[in-house]
């Protein structure tokens, strides 16, 4: 079985994506409110962005080789959507 996507439980995996709990519960008391981070960014805030996400250009790898530096040295947090624009 081939798929021509990926799944977004697929992008999640891949882009390290984290459902946070914020403390703030419904008016029930049952259910927690989220904010949703990742270690990269998922395909939307590529396509908002300014880098290209549907080829891999100098400015892409530039960027990507400073993310990575940042891991390295450990100044790096996921990050959610709206920081990624």
């Amino acid at each position: 079985y081939w798929h021509e996507f990926l799944t977004d439980h697929e992008l999640d995996i891949l882009c390290g994506v984290y459902h946070i709990g914020t403390g703030v519960y419904t008016s029930d008391g049952k259910d927690e409110q989220t904010r949703t981070v990742s270690w990269w960014p998922l395909p939307h805030a590529w396509a908002r962005g300014s880098l290209s996400y549907q080829a891999w250009t100098p400015q892409c790898e530039e960027w990507y080789q400073k993310r990575l530096e940042h891991f390295e040295k450990g100044v790096f947090l996921p990050t959610n959507t709206r920081k990624w624009r």
